[in-house]
C-alpha cells in the first residue's frame, strides 16, 4: 500500500469541499430544515456532509518526510489556534448576557475535551467543535500511516470498537449516558476522529482498489445504488422518528456506512465525467470551505429571524434562500485576509509569531 501517493486531484478535492459545504449550509438553513422537521431533513445530511470533510484527508496520504515534533506543533497551531481563539472570543461575547455559565469546570472542558455541548453552553454555538476533531483525524492519520502493522491494527480496531459502542448507545438511556460520558471526556474532540479513523481507511482503500482496476464506472453503480439504499433505509426507520426519540440503531449504523458510498460516488462521478473545475463557483466555494462554514449559520439565523418575523417560515423559502445564503457567506469569507487571516488562521508556528511580532 503506498500511502505517500495522493489519490485526488486539487480540483476536484476542491469541488468536493465546495460540495460538501452546499450540504453544511442547507443543513444551517433553518428556514429549511424547520419546516421539515417532521421528516428529518436536517438529520438527513449529517448521515454523510460532515463525515465526509473528514474522510477526504485520508486520499492525501502523508508525504515521505518524517512527522517530526515540529510538525506535529505546526499541525496544532494549523487547528487549535484558531479554535482558542474563536471560542474565546465567542464565550467573551455572550458572557455580558449570562456571565454565571462560566465556570471553571466549563473553562476546562470547552479548552481541553472541546465537545459540541460545553461549546454550546460557554458560546452558545457549537459549530467550533469541527476544528480539535479535524486537528485528532489529522494526527490519527499520519500516525496510522506511519506506524507499523500492529499499531495500524490497534488503531483500526480502537476506530471499529468506539464505533460499534455508538451503535449499542442507542439500545437505551443508560447506555446513552455512558456513552455520552465517555465521549465528552476524552480531549480534543479526539471521540468523533477516531471513529472518522476507520472510515477513513477503508475509503483510502477502496479508491486506491478502484484507481489501480480504473473500475470507476462499476464503483459508481455499487456506490450510488449503496447511498439509495440507505437514503430508503434512512425514510423508513429513521426519518419519522428522529424528532421524537433521540435513541435510532439503524441511524446509527447509517451514520457509519453511508459516508463512505457517498464519497466513493463522488470520486468516481468525478474520474468519469473528467469536467473542467478551472471557475466553477462549487470549487471557489471549496477553496474558502472552512470560513464559509464558520459564517454561514450565522446568515441562516438572521434569515430565520426575518421570516419568522414575516411569517415566512416555509421550506420552499428555504431552498430559495440556500443560494443567497451560501454566496453572501462566499462574499463574507473574504474579509477574512491580510493580517486577520494570518492571525485568526495562521498554516504554521513561524507564521503565527512572525504575524504576532511588534514591529
Amino acid at each position: 500500500m503506498n500511502c505517500n501517493k495522493s489519490l485526488l486531484d486539487r480540483g476536484y478535492s476542491a469541488w468536493i469541499k465546495g460540495f460538501l459545504t452546499l450540504f453544511i449550509i442547507l443543513g444551517h438553513d433553518i428556514v429549511f430544515t424547520v419546516p421539515l422537521n417532521e421528516y428529518g431533513a436536517m438529520s438527513f445530511f449529517y448521515l454523510f456532509h460532515i463525515q465526509g470533510f473528514f474522510i477526504l484527508p485520508f486520499l492525501y496520504g502523508v508525504d515521505a518526510n518524517p512527522y517530526t515534533f515540529g510538525r506535529i506543533k505546526d499541525t496544532l497551531i494549523r487547528f487549535y489556534w484558531p479554535y482558542g481563539v474563536l471560542v474565546t472570543v465567542m464565550m467573551l461575547g455572550v458572557s455580558y448576557s449570562r456571565f454565571s455559565a462560566i465556570t471553571w469546570e466549563g473553562l476546562v472542558r470547552l479548552y481541553l475535551f472541546c465537545d459540541a455541548a460545553s461549546i454550546k453552553q460557554m458560546c452558545g454555538i457549537q459549530i467550533f467543535w469541527f476544528l480539535p476533531s479535524m486537528l485528532m483525524t489529522v494526527l490519527l492519520k499520519e500516525l496510522y500511516y506511519r506506524a507499523n502493522s500492529f499499531v495500524r491494527f490497534l488503531l483500526f480496531m480502537a476506530s471499529i470498537v468506539l464505533m460499534i459502542a455508538t451503535v449499542y448507545a442507542n439500545t437505551s438511556y443508560q447506555a446513552q449516558s455512558i456513552n455520552t460520558c465517555v465521549m465528552h471526556h476524552l480531549p480534543f474532540g479526539m471521540g468523533y476522529a477516531v471513529q472518522m479513523l476507520a472510515m477513513g481507511v477503508v475509503f483510502r482503500a477502496w479508491v486506491s482498489f478502484i484507481e489501480k482496476t480504473r473500475g470507476y464506472k462499476f464503483a459508481f453503480i455499487v456506490s450510488a445504488c449503496g447511498f439509495v439504499v440507505c437514503s430508503l433505509l434512512y425514510w423508513k426507520y429513521v426519518a419519522r422518528l428522529i424528532g421524537s426519540s433521540d435513541l435510532n440503531v439503524v441511524y446509527a449504523i447509517l451514520q457509519n456506512v453511508t459516508p463512505v458510498l457517498f464519497m466513493v460516488m463522488l470520486v468516481s462521478a468525478l474520474n468519469l465525467l473528467r469536467l473542467n473545475m478551472g471557475n466553477s463557483m462549487v470549487v471557489k466555494l471549496g477553496h474558502r470551505s472552512l470560513y464559509v462554514y464558520l459564517i454561514s449559520p450565522f446568515i441562516g439565523y438572521i434569515t430565520y429571524f426575518v421570516c419568522a418575523y414575516f411569517n415566512g417560515m416555509y421550506w420552499w423559502i428555504g431552498l430559495l434562500l440556500w443560494p443567497v445564503i451560501a454566496f453572501t457567506a462566499y462574499c463574507g469569507s473574504f474579509l477574512i485576509k491580510g493580517k486577520v487571516e494570518q492571525m485568526l488562521f495562521p498554516r504554521n508556528l513561524y507564521a503565527l509569531i512572525q504575524v504576532l511580532k511588534v514591529k
